[in-house]
């Protein structure tokens, strides 16, 4: 957050634009999540609007979101005893 705050508004702007270009349902879903599905043009301006704090929590789902998932390739084998 403390980072985010010491950005100055031209360089925020480039994080909301990023959020706009790259729309993912998980991000419409924190706007809203009492849709399946969220409008694109209601997500656009919902971006352009937000706070820090809410733009803070779009970047800690992004992160998220590129983490390695290896436990979706993982089997689960029995351990031979010698």
């Amino acid at each position: 957050m403390s980072k985010l705050q010491t950005l100055d508004v031209k360089d925020v702007t480039k994080v909301r634009e990023a959020f706009i270009r790259n729309s993912h349902a998980r991000f419409m879903k924190y706007f809203f999540p009492h849709q399946l599905f969220g409008k694109r043009e209601a997500y656009t301006k919902e971006i352009r609007k937000v706070a820090l704090e809410r733009l803070v929590h779009l970047i800690k789902v992004c992160g998220f979101l590129k983490q390695t998932k290896v436990y979706l390739f993982w089997q689960n084998r029995p351990i031979q005893k010698p």
